[in-house]
C-alpha cells in the first residue's frame, strides 16, 4: 500500500471550493470511510456532457447529445 499526502486548500481553489469537497469525498471513499457520492450513471452522464462541451468549444457549435443518450441507454450503461 502506497500513501501520499495531497494538499487541499480552498484558497484560490477551483470551482468555488467545489474541488476541495470532491477531493475530500474521494479520499474518504478510497479509505473506505464513505460511500461514493456518485455512481456509474452520474459519471457516464458527466463525462458525455464534458466531452460535448469540449467539442462545442472547439467547433463553436452546439452538440446534440440525443444520439449519445440513445446509444448509452441501448448499451445498458445509462438510463434516460
Amino acid at each position: 500500500v502506497q500513501t501520499c499526502a495531497l494538499p487541499i486548500s480552498s484558497v484560490g481553489g477551483g470551482h468555488a471550493g467545489g474541488d476541495e469537497v470532491m477531493a475530500v469525498g474521494l479520499a474518504q471513499t478510497l479509505r473506505g470511510q464513505a460511500e461514493p457520492r456518485a455512481g456509474m450513471p452520474e459519471g457516464v452522464r458527466s463525462l458525455a456532457v464534458a466531452l460535448a462541451i469540449d467539442k462545442a468549444m472547439d467547433t463553436g457549435r452546439v452538440v446534440d447529445l440525443r444520439s449519445t443518450w440513445r446509444q448509452l441507454a441501448a448499451s445498458g450503461v445509462y438510463r434516460q
